[in-house]
């Protein structure tokens, strides 16, 4: 595709090789929410991220990232010698900092999916390298929700749950890894073989929203005595890119 000013989706031949790109849409509605936090029309200091079928894999994709920005602009002592500007994600600085991912209270995801242009082994690295974001899986509380008969989305929800957050308490003490106690995988009950999106809208039946909103709940609870966060100065910077069987079910 030729270098354009303007893109309209009819320019999009190739939609899932394009998919990536959609990153840097959820760094700018990071940086939107943000600017309205700076000017006290909101506090952006707990954020909460719900995601349906691919969207699961960018917006993980996009957390990860923010594991590595920093909070705020760096100072100089942090860019290291001979540098000058703060200029992408993951740029390497020096010392320590507040990381804007500390900022994800949770996430819950209907029937996650994996684009078919992002490779699992891609997916499994951006939690399991400690070069990339080992915090995400420790410190963001994830929910995966699908269809009580839909074997497709079970599938790809566990390829989540087990191999790239390793949440399972038998998979991850087997590789010397805390099991992380507030993320969970659980069937929609009466939810047939729904997915994604489809999943909500019937709150009466099967209580896809409420579930959701208790698991936050429970989330804002375990998190609010060991990590309290300003809520003025947060825009500055911007990325461009626990048994198993009881897990399963318990999601407060």
């Amino acid at each position: 595709m030729p270098l354009k000013n303007d893109l309209s989706v009819k320019d999009i031949t190739q939609p899932a090789r394009f998919l990536p790109a959609y990153i840097n849409d959820l760094a700018g509605v990071r940086l939107y929410l943000d600017t309205k936090n700076d000017n006290k029309e909101l506090n952006s200091s707990s954020i909460y991220v719900v995601g349906t079928g691919d969207a699961a894999g960018l917006g993980m994709a996009w957390m990860a990232a923010e594991w590595k920005r920093p909070a705020t602009m760096p100072t100089v002592n942090l860019l290291g010698l001979n540098v000058a500007n703060y200029e992408y994600v993951p740029q390497r600085l020096t010392g320590t900092f507040d990381e804007a991912g500390a900022d994800f209270g949770g996430a819950a995801w209907l029937t996650a999916t994996r684009p078919t242009s992002m490779p699992p082994a891609i997916v499994q690295r951006w939690i399991s390298d400690k070069n990339v974001a080992p915090k995400l899986r420790d410190n963001t509380p994830m929910l995966f929700l699908y269809g009580e008969k839909d074997r497709d989305g079970k599938r790809a929800s566990e390829f989540y749950f087990n191999e790239v957050l390793v949440a399972d308490p038998v998979k991850a003490k087997s590789r010397n890894l805390e099991v992380p106690e507030q993320t969970f995988i659980k069937d929609v009950k009466g939810g047939e073989q729904l997915q994604g999106i489809k999943l909500l809208g019937q709150n009466a039946t099967l209580k896809t929203e409420d579930t959701i909103i208790q698991y936050f709940s429970a989330c804002r609870r375990c998190v609010r005595s060991c990590r309290r966060r300003p809520a003025t100065g947060r825009r500055r910077t911007t990325s461009t890119c626990g048994s198993s069987d009881s897990r399963r079910d318990r999601v407060t």
